[in-house]
């Protein structure tokens, strides 16, 4: 572990590679039993948080007590998309294939908001696109990105500033050229 991972507090790699393996048996014993839980929770709002402790601990839990504290507590309060009994709103990534790509991308920590922000989602992001638009018999100009609305509507607001800038500028400067000054 280096000075700056222990100085933030970080696991050893050694224990944070046996976490991931509890967490793996975790993740695969919780699809497999997925069948056997409710699909939504039955309790009133403020009943898990009433089980929660109201100061946050002075040091650091167990791993296992978190995992055990998830079992007991967060599972049994989910909504769970990924139950076969349920009737999902948006698409889940609780397929085997879906989980270990969360995983791949979670130390990544990618933030794929435009190309610059990340070049390679962006790009991968394309190609998949155009995969599925294949796949589905769509024409190309249903390619691209799905793209990031905030950003657009930002970059639309700054094009509006800098037009209107202009246009008042070129106003500004056709105005003052008829005044003379003597």
């Amino acid at each position: 572990m280096t000075k700056h991972q222990e100085e933030l507090g970080d696991t050893a790699p050694e224990e944070f590679r046996k976490q991931l393996h509890e967490l793996a048996d975790w993740i695969a014993d919780f699809r497999e039993n997925i069948e056997k839980l409710r699909v939504a929770p039955d309790d009133k709002p403020g009943a898990i948080r009433a089980q929660l402790p109201a100061q946050a601990p002075e040091e650091g839990e167990p791993f296992e007590e978190i995992l055990s504290d998830v079992d007991r507590l967060i599972v049994p309060g989910m909504v769970h998309w990924s139950h076969p009994m349920f009737l999902g709103y948006f698409g889940w990534t609780a397929t085997a294939p879906g989980i270990l790509g969360e995983i791949i991308s979670a130390p990544l920590n990618v933030n794929a908001m435009t190309w610059r922000t990340c070049p390679a989602a962006t790009e991968l992001e394309t190609v998949v696109i155009d995969w599925l638009r294949k796949w589905v018999g769509l024409p190309d100009k249903f390619g691209g990105v799905s793209g990031n609305h905030a950003c657009a509507r930002s970059r639309a607001r700054r094009s509006r500033a800098i037009h209107k800038k202009t246009w008042v500028d070129q106003s500004r400067s056709a105005a003052l050229s008829h005044l003379h000054i003597a």
